[in-house]
């Protein structure tokens, strides 16, 4: 985890020095969808940014997941254009690490301690471009993953000192379908 935002932080360097060449133009993604599950349905929205070489796409992306517990995944999303015509079906992978957003707690009986866990996504879409190359609507439909740990303590009433609090671990793993609109420019 320690190495996550070091390698992240080149990555973007080198996508800015890449951008900077024609043959590797910057562009952004920015999807909404919602997510259907076992938990019922939630909104989330993703930016993904990165460079476009002929029909490939590569990117660091970033979201906000409200599907059962509110999370933020960033990720390294990677997509195949099958042409690189201006309409044109793609697919699309993404993966990384989901971290867990906590609600306000509102209780005060155990106290909780989140870890980060894996995000795992992939789609089949379809590009609809604009009359400007580079601008296009994407819409996709896929599945999605995502796992999160957490650890309750919660304190024991202790007639006999020392005493130690319950301890419970959860480990939360959620698979869905989703459905993504987005803009690619």
């Amino acid at each position: 985890m320690r190495m996550f935002f070091p390698i992240l932080v080149v990555c973007l360097a080198l996508s800015g020095t890449i951008s900077a060449q024609s043959a590797y133009p910057f562009r952004s993604q920015e999807y909404i969808g919602m997510h259907n599950g076992e938990s019922g349905a939630a909104l989330f929205l993703q930016t993904i940014n990165g460079v476009q070489h002929k029909d490939w796409f590569l990117g660091l992306g970033a979201g906000l997941d409200y599907y059962r517990l509110r999370s933020i995944p960033l990720f390294l999303s990677v997509s195949r254009f099958i042409t690189p015509a201006q309409r044109s079906f793609f697919i699309s992978a993404d993966g990384g690490v989901n971290f867990m957003w906590p609600q306000t707690d509102k209780t005060i009986f155990y106290d909780s301690r989140w870890k980060p866990g894996l995000y795992a996504a992939g789609s089949l879409g379809y590009k609809i471009g604009l009359k400007d190359k580079s601008d296009a609507f994407l819409v996709s439909i896929g599945y999605s993953a995502k796992y999160l740990k957490e650890k309750r303590e919660t304190p024991t009433i202790c007639f006999n000192p020392p005493c130690a609090p319950t301890v419970e671990t959860y480990n939360y793993g959620l698979n869905r379908l989703s459905i993504r609109l987005g803009w690619q420019f």
